[in-house]
Parts: structure tokens; sequence; C-alpha cells
């Protein structure tokens, strides 16, 4: 930049400046401040630093957001001006000093605690709380044995609290009882003191606020609260002796108020800590308070599932209110805590017009020992999908009025109750009668018949095999995909002569189906196949997958294929030629990655990278 530019820029800046303290339309102030907030350098800083001085308030606090804007070009300007003698510059300094963040922002703040102005002092201990600055703990200690003022010492106490200074806690409150201020002052000191404790404070001082702060103060009921959750929450204090732990539950109970939304969370998780569960007797009026809060019922459901026990009739309350997601937690709670007693209430659940209660409540009717009842399962089947599968889930040994509940399940319009027959019904081969059994096949040729098939081929491959081929030009691409997943178990013989034809469907679902079913036979037929299958492939998601799973073979190959996707006119082939390559583990498998380091796409090349970096992780680890 020559000098007659920079000249001209400062002109540009001077004159934009100048229009800024002139112009009276807010929105066209907007954008001149947009203009010379794109001018990032110290001498825009120097002359936005003008515009402190205005009269305008609004100019005033524009020129505080631009110097922000500059961040680390605006540091000498605000540096130099806290010499100034206007206090009220030197604190505007400050306010933008809070939002730059960095050392040398802190440290302008630290040498500005021995400003002579109280508000210059508290805005340089918000910088430093903000900042998060640990290094000025001395210097804060300092200020607090010098300084009597009770503003000041407010703010150290919110600063200590943001640092989370912790060894400073005693040397603090010795300072509070030992100054000479009205009664009223000390009052507000120990108010803020409390509540910071519940982050800087360690356990003594649970029993200091409970027996001497609490007793000799006014300590608001929230601050209180406050100060005493964080202690135990900040420190994991699991336990109190008996008489500290009394107290500490009567203070909670007087003073506590769930509606104070600042400390919900600290407080919840202070009680079910110290396994105080008194709160669960207000859970309904906390729940209508909170329910519109994102997150809340899962957090509170999370707390809750930590308590040992539960207040007498706490479950029946919740489980017989009008609250879904109450419900849901006490049918959560007795799952997960194996919590016996509540089968009726339960057992009405499972009809419940809300479908997630209605399935949980099924799931325990099923799943848990005590409050199980086959008998209502199956008078629920008609009821509830879940219901059928948990029906079908619970007949363990299989007795022939059971195969009368179980064969006509498989033509349920349910996919997953027909999935779990198929399942339960494979394990018994010598009990299904094969009859039956294909009578549901021929009246099921769609997709609705695949499980009912599968079972048939399970049990009698000769049968199911005409069944089978009678279906490979059924026009539902489901049907032909469903079949694949069928002969996955059959013979090689079979399995191999069947997916010679299946990699030619016109379906690029059915195809995605027998390139799944080909990588689960690892050997040089799959491969072959593959093979074929890769090179007349035209849908990409299906060329990726075949490339993707190369590895699996470990043979040459295998590896040429791999090595001719990497030079793939398509990109996304090429991306999955990388990753497959790089689980090959071999140098010539790095030199191709390598050579992808200067691929035309910028996704390629990013991928080879990764590869490479992760193959030399690999080669360390």
């Amino acid at each position: 930049m020559n000098n007659g530019e920079s000249r001209f820029n400062e002109q540009e800046l001077t004159g934009l400046i100048h229009s800024l303290r002139m112009e009276k339309e807010r929105y066209k102030q907007e954008e001149l401040a947009q203009k010379i907030g794109s001018m990032k350098c110290e001498r825009t800083a120097e002359l936005v630093a003008h515009l402190l001085y205005s009269e305008d308030a609004y100019i005033r606090n524009m020129a505080i957001e631009l110097l922000i804007c500059l961040e680390e070009k605006a540091l000498p300007v605000l540096k130099e001006k806290m010499r100034d003698r206007d206090r009220n510059i030197r604190k505007f300094a400050m306010d933008a000093l809070k939002h730059i963040k960095g050392k040398h922002s802190c440290e302008i703040a630290l040498a500005a605690l021995e400003d002579p102005d109280q508000n210059v002092v508290e805005a340089a201990l918000e910088v430093i709380g903000e900042q998060s600055y640990k290094e000025a703990t001395g210097k804060l200690l300092h200020v607090l044995e010098e300084t009597n003022s009770l503003w000041i010492i407010n703010a150290l106490l919110g600063t200590f609290e943001k640092l989370k200074v912790k060894e400073l806690s005693g040397v603090i409150g010795e300072k509070i009882l030992s100054m000479d201020i009205s009664a009223m002052e000390k009052n507000i000191l120990m108010n803020t003191y409390v509540r910071a404790l519940g982050t800087i404070g360690s356990y003594p001082d649970v029993e200091l606020i409970l027996y001497k702060y609490s007793r000799d103060f006014l300590i608001e009921d929230s601050n209180l609260v406050f100060g005493l959750c964080g202690l135990i929450v900040n420190n994991e204090i699991l336990r109190l002796p008996e008489e500290v732990a009394l107290e500490l539950e009567r203070v909670f109970k007087e003073h506590w108020d769930y509606r104070d939304s600042d400390q919900l969370l600290v407080s919840l998780t202070a009680f079910v800590q110290l396994q105080m569960g008194f709160f669960l007797c207000h859970i309904k009026e906390i729940y209508d308070f909170y329910k519109g809060q994102e997150f809340f019922t899962e957090n509170l459901h999370d707390l809750v599932q930590k308590l040992d026990g539960f207040p007498a009739g706490f479950l029946n309350e919740i489980l017989a209110c009008q609250e879904p997601e109450l419900v849901m937690l006490g049918l959560k709670l007795i799952r997960a805590k194996q919590i016996r007693g509540f089968n009726g209430i339960v057992e009405d659940l499972c009809r419940s017009q809300y479908r997630d209660i209605s399935e949980l409540a099924i799931s325990i009717i099923a799943e848990m020992d005590s409050y199980r009842n086959a008998v209502l399962l199956e008078k629920l089947t008609d009821f509830s999908d879940e219901a059928e599968v948990a029906s079908v889930k619970s007949k363990w040994a299989i007795e022939p009025q059971d195969m009368n509940f179980l064969l006509p399940k498989l033509e349920h319009q349910s996919k997953k109750v027909r999935r779990v027959v198929a399942q339960k019904l494979t394990l018994h081969p010598g009990k299904v009668n094969l009859e039956l059994l294909e009578e549901i096949v021929r009246r099921n040729s769609g997709e609705a018949g695949i499980e009912a098939l599968e079972v048939l081929f399970r049990f009698n491959p000769d049968i199911g095999w005409r069944h089978i081929t009678s279906r490979m030009d059924c026009m539902d691409e489901n049907v032909r995909a469903g079949l694949i997943g069928i002969v996955e178990c059959s013979s090689e013989s079979l399995f191999y002569s069947f997916m010679n034809t299946m990699i030619n469907d016109p379906s690029p679902v059915v195809r995605k189906r027998a390139i799944k079913a080909l990588y689960k036979r690892i050997d040089d037929r799959s491969l072959r196949l593959l093979e074929r299958l890769y090179e007349d492939e035209w849908d990409v998601v299906n060329r990726m997958e075949i490339i993707l799973n190369l590895c699996k073979f470990k043979n040459d190959n295998a590896f040429r294929m791999a090595i001719a996707a990497a030079g793939s006119s398509d990109t996304l082939t090429r991306i999955a030629a990388v990753k497959s390559l790089s689980l090959f583990h071999t140098n010539g498998a790095n030199d191709v990655l390598k050579s992808l380091l200067d691929d035309r796409s910028d996704e390629v090349r990013e991928a080879a990278r990764e590869a490479l970096l992760g193959t030399e992780v690999m080669k360390w680890y």
C-alpha cells in the first residue's frame, strides 16, 4: 500500500466518522459503523476512540462496539485511554476490554485495579472474571486486603467465583466479618459471599453457613440454597454427619423454591447426591412449571433415577396423573430400578391411548418376572404390535397349542411381528406343521409372505426353493430383495446360482441387497460376482458399497479393483477407493493414496490426507 493510498483511506475513514457523528438516522448510523469496522487497523481504533467523548450515549455505545470489533487492533488505544483524566472514558475502555479476549486485555485490567475510581475497578474485575484470568489471583487478594469498599469487595466476590478460587474462602470470610461497616452493608456482603461459596467454598463451609452465617445474618433464601447446593455438588459431598444432614434437609425444605429457575438444576442435583427425595412430593408442581423447557423431563428422569428410595405414594401419584411424561417417568423408574408391586396400574397402562406409555408398560409386563402376564399379553395382541412381539417372545418352550397362536402371526400386517415369529419358529423345526406353513406362503405372495417363506425354506429347502424361483420375477422389488435374505443361508451351489441372476436385477435396491449378501461370503466366487456387478453398475451408492468393502477379501484381485476405482471419473467412487485402500495397510496402497493428494477434487485430497495420517498413527501404535 503506497502513501497516497494510505492518506486516501484515512481521509475516507475520517469522513465516515464525521458522518457518523452528524447522522441522526439510526439505520444510516449502523451502515456507517459497518464500513468503519471493516477497516481493521490501529489508526481506525485511534479515530473511533474520539467517539467515546460524544454527548450522545448511542454514539458512545457504538464506539465501544466498534473497538470490540477491531479486537487486538484496539488494545494500544484502550491502554492509552486508561490514563485519561475522565473516569468515564476509563470505564468505557474497560467495557470494551471485557469482550476482547486475551492476555493483553487482562493485563490492562490488572493494572486498572489501582485506579482511584471505584467504578473503573469494578469494571476491571469484570474483565478478569469474564476472561477467567487466574494469574490475577494474587493481585485480587491484595486488593481484598487493602480495600474497605463495600462495592469493590462485592465485585471481588463475583470475580473469585468466576475464577473458582477455592483456597481463599476462609480469608474472604474473615475479611468480611472484621470490616468496620454497618450491619446492613455487612449483610449485603454476606449474602454475596454465601452464594459465592457454592463455587469457591469447601466442605467445612457447609456447617459455617448452617450454624453461623444463616443465624447471624439475614441471608436471602435463594442465596442460602444456592450456596449450600453448590457446595454439595462442586465438592462431590455424598455423606454428612447425621445431625448436619438433618439440619441441611430442614433448611432445604423451609427455604427452597422450585420456581427459582437459576438454582433448579444445581439444587436437584444436590438433593439427589445426598439422597434427599423430599422434592418428589412437589413433582407435579415442578413439572407443570418447567415442562416447556427443552430437555427438562429427560434431565429430571436422569436425576430421579439416582435416588435409592422414593416417598410413600410418589409412584402411585405420577402413574395415575394426567401428564404422559410423568407417567413415562414412573414406568421408566419401575423398569430401571426393578420396583415391584404396581402390577394393576401397569397392566391398565398397557391400554393407554399414548403409544409410548402402552409400549413401555407392555415391555414391563413381558420382561420383568414380577409383572409377567402371558395371558394379558395375548389379550393385548389386537391392541398393540408391541404386545404381539412381547407375547411371541414370552413363549419359552413351544407347546402344540402355541403353534395355533404363532403360525397365524406370520400373516400379521407388522413386519416386526412377522420377524419375531419367524425367529421363534425356526428354533422348533419338528413342531411346525409344514402343510399349514406352505398354505400361508401360497396365500401371501407379496412382501408380507417373506418371513413365512424363510421359515419354510429353513425346514424344507426343496419346497421352499420352488416358491423362491416362482417369485424371482415378482414386480415388487422388496420381494426380490427379501428372497436374497432367505437364500443367504443356503448351500454354496444354490447361493451362487441364485446370486448370478440377482446381480443383474434392474432394481438398485435388489442389487444393493445382493452386494451385502456377497460380502458375507468372503471367497473368490463372491469377488468375481462383485467385479461383474461393478463393471455394469450405474448406481453410485452401490459402486461405493462394492469398493468400500474390498479390503475384506485381502487378495490381489480386490486390491487391483480398489486401485482401478481410485482412477474413476466419479468423485464419490474415488473417495470410496481412498477409504478402502487405507484398510489394506500396504506400501502399494500408501503409494496410491499419496498420488491422490494431487487429485482435482478437494474432497478426495482431504480423504487421502486423513487416510495417510491414520496409516501413520497405526504404524506408531
